[in-house]
C-alpha cells in the first residue's frame, strides 16, 4: 500500500517507516487519497463508503468538490486541467547519464504507455524500462509493475518523480 494512502487513512500517525510525517505531507497525502477514491466512486459508491471510512471527512475538510462539473469547461482548458507534471529520472547503469525530463501527461496514462514513452524520450532501443514511483518522505521507491494501471489508480500526483531503470 502506498505511503500516501497509509498517511491519509491513519489520522494520528506521526512516524511511518522511520520517517516523520510532516503537516505538508499529510495534507498532500490526504488530498491525493481523496482524488484516488473519487476516481473509483462512480463504479461502486456503496463499497467505497465501507472501504474508505475517512473519505467523506477528508473531502469535506479539504473542500474538494466532485470532479464532474454539470456544465463546465470544454476543449483545451478541460484537457489541460487533467494533465499532471511528471519528472522522469534515469537511474539504470547504462542510462544514468541522461538528464531528468519533466513532461505533462494525462492522469489516465497507464504504466505501459509511460514505458513506451520513456523508450521514445530517452531513445532506449534495446532496453526494457522498469518504472518506480519515488514518493516524498519514503525511503524506498514503489515498483510500478502493472502495465494496465493508470496514474489515477496508482495515486501518482502532480510533480511526482518516476525513476526509470533497466530490466536486468
Amino acid at each position: 500500500m502506498p505511503r500516501f494512502v497509509l498517511i491519509a487513512r491513519l489520522a494520528k500517525v506521526e512516524i511511518l517507516n522511520g520517517s516523520e510525517v510532516t503537516a505538508r505531507e499529510r495534507k498532500e497525502s490526504e488530498i491525493r487519497y481523496v482524488r484516488l477514491v473519487m476516481s473509483k466512486l462512480h463504479e461502486f459508491p456503496e463499497e467505497v463508503k465501507k472501504l474508505h471510512p475517512r473519505f467523506a471527512e477528508l473531502k469535506e475538510f479539504h473542500g474538494i468538490e466532485d470532479g464532474r462539473p454539470l456544465i463546465g469547461v470544454a476543449g483545451p482548458q478541460k484537457m489541460a486541467s487533467g494533465l499532471i507534471s511528471i519528472t522522469l529520472q534515469c537511474v539504470g547503469a547504462s542510462i544514468v547519464e541522461k538528464p531528468p525530463l519533466t513532461k505533462k501527461l494525462p492522469a489516465t496514462t497507464t504504466v505501459g504507455k509511460l514505458k513506451n514513452l520513456c523508450r521514445t524520450f530517452f531513445k532506449l532501443k534495446s532496453i526494457k524500462p522498469i518504472l518506480f514511483l519515488q514518493e516524498e518522505g519514503s525511503p524506498l521507491p514503489t515498483l510500478l509493475a502493472d502495465d494496465m494501471a493508470s496514474f489515477i489508480d496508482l495515486g501518482v500526483g502532480n510533480e511526482s518523480t518516476i525513476l526509470v531503470d533497466e530490466e536486468s
